[in-house]
C-alpha cells in the first residue's frame, strides 16, 4: 500500500524499500543503525562509504581515520574557528548579488565553494571561471547522477559489469570512466595544490594543511567537503525562491532582522538564535522543498523486520522526505 510505513520495490531482483514515516525512519534509520548505516560504497567520500572499519575510525593505509577526523574537524566548539571564511565569503556574495542581480543562482554557487574550498584547502576561488569550481561542479554532476540506486541497468544487473566496451548498450562503462577522472580530480588536484603551497611557505591554515601535517594526506575526506558547496548553493536557491514568491514573509523577515540589528549592521553569528523568525524561514525551506527527498540511500547489512515487514540483507533503503 502506497499509504504504509514503508513500501517494497523490486527492481529487477534487487529489492528497494522506502521509509515514509518518521516513526518507521526512527526505528530503523536511529534504533537500528547498525544495520542501515552501510552505504552503496564510493570509498572517497565519507557520507557514502561502506560501514565497516575504515568508517568507524580505524585507520586505512595512509593513516586517516575517517570519522574520527571528519569529527575533529567539524565538531561545534571547531566550527567557530570557520566563522570569519564565512563571514567574509557572505559579504563578497552579498557584493556581487547588488552588481548583478539576475546572475544569483551563480553567485550562490560561487560563495558555497568559496566557503567550503577555502575552510577545507584555504583556497580563495575567483567569481569568475574559477579552475577549482568548475572541477567539482563536473564532478557533482557525475555524483548526481550516479548515486542514486536503480541509475542504470548495472546497478540491477551486476554481471553487466564485464561486458566488453565495443558491446551493445556498454556505453555506461566509457560513461563510467569519464565519470571517475572528474570524481578522482575533485579529491586530488586541490590537495596538490595545498602540498605546493605547503612546500613554498606560502599557505593558509586549512582542514587539508593540518591533516597533511600530521601525515595523514587522505584526499577522501577533504573531498567529502567539497559535496557541501552544491548542498549550501541548493538550499539558498529554494530559500530565495520561496521569499520571491512570498513577499510578506521577506518584509517580516527584514523587519526581525532590523529590530535585532538596530538596522545599523548585518547580522552575523552573534545574533544566531535571536532572531526566531528567521530561523523559521530557514527550518521552512528544508520542509518545503527538500534537498534530497529521497536522500542518500542506505543498505541494509542482515535480514530484518518491521511491524510485520520483512527488509532482506543487501536490500537498498531509502527515506521520503516529501
Amino acid at each position: 500500500m502506497v499509504c504504509s510505513d514503508i513500501i517494497h520495490l523490486d527492481l529487477l531482483g534487487t529489492p528497494l524499500i522506502v521509509v515514509n514515516s518518521l516513526k518507521a525512519a526512527t526505528e530503523l534509520f536511529d534504533k537500528r543503525s547498525s544495520n542501515y548505516s552501510d552505504r552503496v560504497g564510493m570509498n572517497w567520500n565519507i557520507g557514502l562509504m561502506p560501514y565497516g572499519d575504515l568508517w568507524r575510525g580505524h585507520t586505512d593505509q595512509s593513516g586517516t581515520a575517517c570519522r574520527k577526523g571528519f569529527h575533529q574537524e567539524l565538531n561545534p566548539r571547531a566550527l567557530v574557528t570557520y566563522q570569519p571564511s564565512i563571514t567574509s565569503a557572505t559579504q563578497k556574495l552579498l557584493l556581487l548579488l547588488l552588481d548583478k542581480p539576475d546572475d544569483f543562482l551563480k553567485h550562490l554557487r560561487y560563495m558555497a565553494g568559496n566557503t567550503i574550498l577555502s575552510i577545507a584547502y584555504g583556497i580563495e576561488v575567483q567569481p569568475e571561471n574559477d579552475p577549482f569550481i568548475n572541477i567539482a561542479e563536473k564532478a557533482l554532476h557525475a555524483a548526481a547522477l550516479t548515486v542514486n540506486s536503480g541509475s542504470y541497468l548495472v546497478d540491477q544487473l551486476p554481471v553487466l559489469k564485464h561486458i566488453p566496451d565495443w558491446f551493445p548498450g556498454a556505453g555506461f562503462k566509457r560513461q563510467a570512466r569519464e565519470w571517475n577522472k572528474d570524481m578522482s580530480a575533485i579529491a586530488v588536484v586541490p590537495l596538490e595544490f595545498v602540498k605546493g603551497a605547503m612546500a613554498k611557505g606560502d599557505f593558509t591554515p586549512s582542514v587539508a594543511s593540518r591533516s597533511l601535517e600530521k601525515l595523514a594526506s587522505e584526499p577522501s575526506s577533504t573531498a567529502q567537503r567539497q559535496l557541501e558547496a552544491e548542498k549550501t548553493a541548493s538550499t539558498l536557491g529554494t530559500f530565495i525562491h520561496g521569499l520571491v514568491k512570498n513577499p510578506d514573509a521577506m518584509r517580516k523577515g527584514q523587519i526581525a532582522v532590523d529590530e535585532r540589528t538596530g538596522g545599523a549592521r548585518l547580522a552575523d553569528f552573534s545574533d544566531f538564535g535571536s532572531i526566531p523568525y528567521v530561523d523559521a524561514l530557514l527550518r521552512e525551506t528544508l520542509r518545503w522543498i527538500p534537498l534530497t527527498p529521497l536522500s542518500v540511500p542506505h543498505r541494509s547489512v542482515e535480514d530484518d523486520e518491521y511491524n510485520g515487514y520483512y527488509i532482506p540483507g543487501g536490500a537498498t533503503v531509502v527515506g521520503n522526505g516529501w
